[in-house]
C-alpha cells in the first residue's frame, strides 16, 4: 500500500511538472504571437526541453528525499520545500540557460518556476482527494506515552487535517484508573489501555512520555523497528514549544541541543518584516483598488461615512485608529446601548467577547463585508502608515487588555496585524484564552515563513467564511 501511494503521489507531481511547462510555454508563445506568427519558435526547442527535464527530475528526487511521497509528510513543510526548490530552480535554470545561450526569454524562465508552486500544491490536493475517495489515504496511529502528553498530542494530530491520522489505540503504561476516566472525558471514543500491542508493520507509533524514563525507549523502539513500523518521539517538555528550534547533535552521545531561533525583535528580522509589510500593502491596495472603489460606493449609499476608525492598542501600548469600511448603522452606539439594557444574553456575550453574533447594528452590505472580511481592506492603509503589520496579533481595545494579564507584553512588542494566527485558527469560534495563547505563540516563534503560511491560510479561511461575524 505504501508503494502504491508513493507511486500515485509521484505521478501527480510528474503531471504537475508537465502542466507547468505547457503553461509557461503557452504564455511565452502567445507573447511572441503578438509580434507576428513567423516569430513563434518551434515547439521542439530541445535545449529548453532538456534543461526542464533535468530540473523536473531533480525536483522529483528532491521531494522523494524529503519524504513528500509518504503520507507522513506535513503539508506546510511540503509547501515550504516546494517554494525553496522553485526559487533555487529559477536561479539555476536561468543561469544555465544563459550559459548555453538558449532562445527562450526571461518571461518563460520566470513563469515556469513561479507557476510550479501553485500547480504542485493544487495537484497534490487533488491526488489526496482521489486517494481518500479510494480509501487509500490515512495514517493508522498508535499513541504510547503519559497521560498529559498524550492528551496534547491528540490535539496536535487532529490539527493536521492533511495527514488524516487515524488513532487506533492509546497506550498509557503508567496510567491510573482516574486518568483513564479523565482521558475518555477529554477525548472520547479512543481505545485506551496499559498494554503495548503487537505491531504489525503498517502503523505509525507516536511515543509521548510525560517524564524521562517513564518508558523504556530502547526496547520499545527496537520492537517497532523489528515489526517494520515507523515511529516518532514527542519529548516531555511542558510550557515550551519546539517550533523553530535548531537541533545540534553530539557524536557518540544520545543528547541533542536545541537552540532557539532569533525572535522578531532582532534588527534584521524587523527590517525584513517591515519591508514585506510596506511592499505587500502597496501591492495589495493597487490590486484591490477596483474592489475598494466599488465597496466605498455601496457603503456610501445609506448616506453615512465610508470608513469607520476605532481606537485600538498598538505596539508599545500606543493607541491608533484602526480603519475599516463602515459596516454598521450610523447610530450604532444608541442601538447597542438599548440592546444591552434589554437583552441579558446579549450583554453577557458582549462583556465576554466584545462582539455579537447576531448584531442588529450591522447593515445589509455590512453583513457581507464582515463575513467575507472585506471590511478590513482599509487596514492596508494602517500598514502603510506603520501602525499595523500584514500579519500579527489582532488589534484589541483598551477594555480587552486585562484578558492578557502579564502576557500583554507579547502583544505590545509587535504591531497588530490585518490577519494573524487567531484568524486562521477559528476566529470568533475560539475562546479568548486560546486567542491570547496564539498571540504569544506567534510572537515567540515568528519567522518570514510563519507570516507567509498565515497569509496563505487566510485566503482559505476567508473563502470558507468560518468564524466570521
Amino acid at each position: 500500500m505504501k508503494n502504491r501511494i508513493a507511486f500515485v503521489l509521484m505521478t501527480g507531481d510528474v503531471i504537475g511538472f508537465f502542466l507547468t511547462f505547457i503553461l509557461a510555454y503557452s504564455v511565452y508563445a502567445l507573447r511572441l504571437n503578438a509580434y507576428g506568427p513567423d516569430i513563434i519558435p518551434s515547439i521542439f526547442m530541445w535545449d529548453l526541453i532538456g534543461l526542464y527535464l533535468i530540473g523536473a527530475l531533480g525536483g522529483i528526487l528532491y521531494f522523494l528525499q524529503k519524504g513528500h511521497y509518504r503520507p507522513l509528510a506535513p503539508w506546510w513543510q511540503q509547501v515550504k520545500q516546494i517554494c525553496l526548490y522553485s526559487l533555487c530552480s529559477l536561479i539555476l535554470f536561468g543561469f544555465a540557460y544563459f550559459l548555453i545561450k538558449g532562445s527562450a526569454s526571461r518571461l518563460f524562465v520566470v513563469a515556469t518556476w513561479v507557476s510550479l508552486i501553485p500547480i504542485l500544491m493544487t495537484s497534490r490536493q487533488i491526488v489526496r482527494k482521489i486517494l481518500i475517495k479510494e480509501g487509500w489515504w490515512g495514517v493508522p496511529t498508535i499513541l504510547i506515552g503519559g497521560f498529559e502528553n498524550a492528551i496534547e498530542t491528540i490535539y496536535a494530530l487532529k490539527s493536521e487535517s492533511y495527514l488524516n491520522y487515524t488513532i487506533t489505540q492509546v497506550v498509557l503504561p503508567k496510567g491510573t484508573d482516574e486518568q483513564f476516566e479523565k482521558f475518555n472525558e477529554i477525548h472520547p471514543g479512543y481505545a485506551v489501555s496499559k498494554k503495548t500491542p503487537k505491531f504489525e508493520g503498517n502503523e505509525f507509533v507516536v511515543i509521548c512520555p510525560d517524564r524521562r524514563r517513564e518508558i523504556h525507549l530502547d526496547k520499545l523502539t527496537q520492537k517497532i523497528i523489528d515489526a517494520g513500523s515507523e515511529f516518532a518521539v514527542i519529548p516531555p517538555i511542558e510550557g515550551f514549544s519546539y517550533y523553530g528550534l535548531q537541533p545540534y547533535f553530539f557524536f557518540g552521545y544520545n543528547i541533542v541541543l536545541l537552540r532557539r531561533a532569533r525572535q522578531i525583535a532582532a534588527p534584521f528580522n524587523a527590517i525584513m518584516k517591515t519591508a514585506m509589510d510596506r511592499i505587500g500593502a502597496a501591492v495589495g491596495l493597487l490590486l484591490l483598488s477596483p474592489l475598494f472603489v466599488f465597496i466605498a460606493l455601496k457603503v456610501k449609499q445609506d448616506g453615512g461615512p465610508i470608513f469607520y476608525g476605532h481606537k485600538r492598542i498598538g505596539k508599545d501600548g500606543k493607541e491608533f485608529k484602526c480603519w475599516k469600511f463602515r459596516s454598521m448603522v450610523t447610530n450604532s452606539q444608541e442601538v447597542l446601548e438599548e440592546l444591552l439594557a434589554n437583552d441579558p444574553a446579549a450583554k453577557e456575550e458582549w462583556e465576554r467577547d466584545f462582539k455579537l453574533k447576531d448584531d442588529p447594528r450591522i447593515t445589509k452590505i455590512g453583513s457581507f463585508l464582515r463575513t467575507s472580511s472585506l471590511d478590513e481592506i482599509p487596514q492596508l492603509l494602517n500598514v502603510l502608515m506603520g501602525e499595523m503589520s500584514l500579519v500579527g496579533p489582532r488589534p484589541i481595545v483598551q477594555d480587552e487588555v486585562h484578558y492578557y494579564g502579564d502576557k500583554i507584553k507579547y502583544y505590545q512588542s509587535v504591531r497588530p496585524g490585518v490577519t494573524g494566527l487567531w484568524q486562521v485558527s477559528g476566529r470568533n469560534d475560539i475562546s479568548y484564552d486560546l486567542r491570547v495563547y496564539l498571540d504569544r505563540w506567534y510572537v515567540r516563534h515568528w519567522s518570514l515563513w510563519t507570516d507567509i503560511v498565515i497569509i496563505i491560510k487566510t485566503v482559505f479561511v476567508v473563502t470558507r467564511k468560518s468564524g466570521a461575524y
